[in-house]
């Protein structure tokens, strides 16, 4: 008796540890066509994800320097790298959005990251099909009402951040803006993150 109840205590501890998981928050202001935006997702952030896993809490913000307002009813918007770049906005948005898991969306934007031209229907639907995502859905929502809607929160979230946003990619951590920690995780993002965990997971 004595003997099951320490088996059962273990397993309580071992549940517990488990599911209070420390997880560290990480929200990214960035553009879709914005190079170095495109070298910290691709270098740093997707293989820190594909490292430290759901460890992380990815909060991705696709808009950075664009514009936007509603004219007639319909939104407008302006792109700091062209119409292009807002599709590829919107593309993002709307996986980021979908009933999706942080893997799977985190899946699909580091595979069309790594692409050349990451605003191509072709480059997108390859991605999705790589990682089993429905692009009739995605392409659907980038080309409607719905992914302007989207997009255009995006907008509001990025226009609401204090201090004002300056440049991207921009990198909070735990909603705390600290420029020491964001040099560091271009450089490192692994580490820098790991640093940050009070009981540090597997991947660090």
């Amino acid at each position: 008796m004595f003997v099951a109840r320490i088996a059962l205590l273990f397993i309580i501890c071992i549940w517990v540890r488990l599911t209070s998981q420390e997880t560290v928050k990480v929200t990214l202001y960035y553009e879709a066509l914005c190079p170095y935006c495109h070298e910290f997702i691709q270098d740093q952030l997707y293989p820190g994800y594909e490292t430290l896993g759901d460890s992380l809490q990815l909060d991705l913000v696709p808009y950075g320097a664009a514009k936007h307002k509603k004219v007639h009813g319909k939104w407008k918007f302006s792109c700091q790298h062209g119409p292009k770049e807002c599709y590829a906005n919107k593309l993002h948005a709307c996986v980021l959005n979908k009933n999706y898991t942080q893997a799977e969306s985190m899946n699909f934007i580091g595979c069309l990251m790594k692409t050349a031209n990451p605003e191509k229907d072709s480059n997108a639907k390859k991605c999705a099909y790589k990682k089993e995502l429905s692009w009739e859905t995605i392409k659907r929502c980038a080309n409607g009402e719905e992914g302007d809607e989207l997009f255009a929160h995006y907008g509001d979230v990025t226009d609401s951040l204090y201090p004002s946003l300056e440049y991207v990619p921009h990198i909070l951590f735990n909603d705390k803006d600290n420029q020491t920690l964001e040099d560091s995780a271009r450089d490192n993002f692994v580490k820098t993150v790991c640093a940050i965990f009070t009981d540090r997971p597997s991947g660090c």
